[in-house]
């Protein structure tokens, strides 16, 4: 999907609104050797974004996927995405990943929890929460963690 460089190191675009979650993301992920190509707290930022460089995931934060409905689906069609949820609300699982999504993440989650999604959603893999495999919408086929 995205463009892995030779050196494979993945290329992450963040899609936040809300600035300590975002610094948070730069530094776990720049210290453990991704690339964040562009960061986007708008709507527009994100088509800005898109247009520059196809990310090989993008981790978005459920508000965002909330607030942009219609371009969630754009981008899930181009690039691998992994939201961030606040809680486990099996019901906003379900929607994300309808939506799209890849892959979720509690904000509470352990740092090498995050990692591991991003690389696994890059892979192809999914990534839900065990939490959420009972709900409806995922399938026993799908990696649960």
């Amino acid at each position: 999907m995205g463009t892995t460089n030779s050196l494979n190191v993945i290329t992450v675009a963040i899609v936040e609104d809300r600035p300590l979650v975002v610094m948070g993301l730069e530094r776990l992920l720049e210290r453990d050797g991704f690339r964040i190509c562009w960061k986007a707290p708008t709507l527009d930022d994100v088509r800005v974004g898109m247009e520059a460089e196809l990310p090989d995931v993008v981790v978005i934060g459920s508000r965002r996927v909330l607030a942009f409905r219609e371009e969630v689906t754009c981008i899930s069609s181009q690039t691998e995405m992994l939201v961030l949820v606040d809680d486990a609300d099996e019901a906003m699982h379900d929607h994300l990943i309808l939506a799209g999504a890849r892959g979720i993440v509690e904000l509470a989650d352990d740092e090498q929890l995050v990692l591991r999604a991003i690389s696994r959603v890059r892979a192809g893999e999914l990534w839900i929460d065990s939490a959420a495999c009972g709900a409806g919408v995922i399938s026993h086929e799908m990696a649960c963690h």
